[in-house]
């Protein structure tokens, strides 16, 4: 099974996948200050009550535009499955707006 995180400013929502099919879903509040420990906790119950078990995990993949959030989820992703997850991060809109401008003045 995979799970999935989109790590948003506000909250993070987290998909289980079997294959191409998801199979649960929820949101966790994006909390810059939860400890590895915490997001593990966290996400270890929701599994739990959706009938699966962290043993299960075989892949974890993290999409984030949180950076302050990011590397607390990855190490909870660890502590709970021993998987490290692949990852992903956005820069924020203000890094990517100045170069975009100054490539379409050039044009």
């Amino acid at each position: 099974m995979l799970l999935a995180f989109d790590i948003g400013n506000t909250e993070t929502t987290v998909g289980l996948f079997a294959s191409d099919r998801l199979e649960a879903h929820w949101r966790l509040h994006s909390t810059p200050q939860r400890t590895p420990d915490e997001w593990s906790a966290a996400f270890t119950v929701h599994l739990t009550q959706a009938g699966h078990s962290t043993q299960e995990i075989r892949a974890a993949i993290v999409a984030s535009v949180a950076p302050q959030v990011t590397q607390s989820l990855c190490d909870g992703i660890v502590g709970a499955t021993t998987r490290e997850p692949s990852s992903t991060s956005a820069r924020p809109p203000r890094s990517t707006a100045l170069p975009r401008m100054d490539a379409s003045s050039a044009a």
